[in-house]
């Protein structure tokens, strides 16, 4: 007899843990985050971007028209030609929708903080770096510069290893000296501060960009003061920061006057961007070029005036001229050698 087997499986059950349920839905949310501050991130990104070069494009015709004024400030001030500084003496007309912000200024002190260059090669005698604090002619009772601190910081560039020697010279203007203050590079003529440091010999402090970078000295505010900075090197230009204060603490900055100077500031503005120049032209003293020379005015005369075809005339210039020659624009019609015109 043969029985028929059948094998039951018993039923299986699967109970899921309730403290997985919603995973799907946090990942799909922190993703979709990921992606949208990414998105966000890109956009500011490009937004920024998009500004920048749109003020790219309304930057060079301010600066080109700032400029064209700084061009008009130095001839004004070089010639003489508008004393009055209104605003008649500059362009107001631009193109690309630029203006003039206002009346070139003319400025009587720089920014209590400015960078400047030391040229290299520059000695005592010649450098250009010679910062006077006020204009008082030496010998006026009572007179002061009203400073109380100067801080010099050399500017790492390339030119690490170059030294800059700086001299402070501090004079009473009604005090007696051997020679003129600030003229003779030596510490025994008593007008050099050395509230910098140890002074060298000829009455400098030596600065370099890795060892006493940084030198500030103490002013006497009834004192009158120079700064006098020199690259002797030869190796490269050396860069510094000058900051000058009203007071021996350091807390009011006062800038430096333009002594022998006039400052006029350009600022111009196209729509959002503004852009500022200044213009600095050395006053003009008796023996230099005057900045307020006229050039005279008139025709040349001739002796025999019109011409006769062969003839001959002398030209002579008018009241004023000198070392000049005369010429023809039209040989074909006249000739001249020397003075003397032929028809």
């Amino acid at each position: 007899m043969i029985y028929q087997i059948s094998k039951v499986q018993g039923s299986r059950f699967k109970v899921q843990d309730s403290r997985q349920a919603g995973v799907t839905l946090l990942l799909a949310i922190l993703i979709l985050s990921s992606v949208l501050a990414i998105s966000f991130s890109l956009a500011a990104v490009l937004f920024i971007e998009v500004r920048n070069s749109g003020d790219l494009l309304k930057t060079e015709p301010a600066l080109y028209a700032a400029d064209g004024v700084g061009e008009q400030a130095f001839f004004d001030l070089e010639r003489h030609a508008c004393t009055s500084n209104s605003a008649g003496c500059y362009a107001s007309g631009f193109a690309n929708n630029v203006t003039l912000n206002g009346t070139p200024a003319i400025l009587a002190s720089s920014t209590p903080v400015f960078v400047d260059k030391v040229k290299t090669g520059s000695t005592f005698s010649s450098t250009l770096n010679n910062y006077s604090f006020c204009d008082i002619p030496t010998g006026q009772s009572g007179a002061g510069c009203q400073y109380g601190k100067v801080t010099v910081s050399y500017i790492t560039t390339n030119n690490n290893n170059d030294p800059l020697y700086a001299y402070l010279c501090e004079y009473s203007p009604t005090g007696t000296y051997l020679n003129t203050p600030c003229a003779i590079a030596d510490k025994s003529q008593g007008y050099w501060n050395n509230t910098g440091g140890s002074l060298n010999n000829d009455g400098s402090v030596t600065m370099r960009s890795y060892s006493n970078n940084t030198v500030s000295w103490t002013l006497t505010p009834g004192l009158q003061q120079q700064l006098i900075l020199t690259n002797p090197s030869g190796q490269g230009d050396i860069y510094v920061q000058i900051s000058t204060f009203a007071d021996q603490s350091g807390n009011t900055p006062k800038g430096l006057p333009y002594v022998g100077k006039t400052a006029v500031s350009i600022s111009t503005q196209n729509a959002s961007v503004g852009r500022k120049i200044q213009v600095v032209v050395p006053n003009a003293s008796s023996g230099s070029v005057s900045g307020g020379a006229v050039c005279p005015v008139g025709s040349v005369s001739l002796s025999a005036n019109p011409i006769s075809v062969g003839g001959t005339s002398a030209a002579s210039a008018p009241a004023g001229f000198s070392g000049g020659s005369f010429s023809s624009d039209m040989t074909s019609v006249a000739t001249v050698s020397g003075s003397t015109v032929t028809g």
